[in-house]
């Protein structure tokens, strides 16, 4: 007689246990928030040539991207000099270029903080023109980690 109070405690506590253990699961598959990271123009760069930074692109749809986090990375990435000035202990330069058939312009850009890292989307807009060129596209973030993972991002022509 006593055996049968003992397996009807047990047996609660057993489903008791399991209904709390999946509330932990539950918990994991929670959707990571992302986080619009605020970013800011660099007067000043647009005045450069695509050529004065990174090299050439050879083929149409090509792109080059970069991630600046210190002075000398900066320097060593621009032909062209004076660039202009920027505090690399508060701030990272996210600068890459595309080459398009059709004179593009960023039509709109963000950075975004994702679960797996950064993400700096970018948008080319048709050009007016047939022209093969590069168009180039920067941000000036608050300072990215060295560790952080960053993507790219680049729709719009090719």
């Amino acid at each position: 007689m006593k055996t049968l109070p003992l397996l009807t405690l047990v047996s609660i506590s057993l489903l008791f246990m399991s209904n709390s253990c999946h509330k932990d699961n539950d918990a994991k598959d929670e959707v990571c928030p992302s986080t619009t990271i605020t970013i800011s123009p660099l007067p000043g760069l647009a005045a450069f040539s695509p050529a004065c930074f990174g090299g050439t692109l050879a083929n149409i749809g090509e792109s080059k991207q970069y991630t600046i986090n210190s002075a000398a990375d900066y320097a060593a990435m621009f032909s062209c000099t004076p660039v202009p000035a920027i505090d690399f202990s508060t701030n990272t330069l996210l600068v890459g270029k595309t080459k398009t058939a059709s004179g593009s312009f960023v039509a709109s850009q963000q950075v975004q903080l994702t679960c797996s890292g950064y993400k700096y989307s970018v948008t080319l807009g048709d050009g007016v023109t047939t022209a093969v060129t590069e168009t180039v596209y920067y941000v000036l973030v608050p300072k990215i980690p060295t560790s952080a993972q960053v993507t790219f991002e680049i729709k719009g022509p090719k």
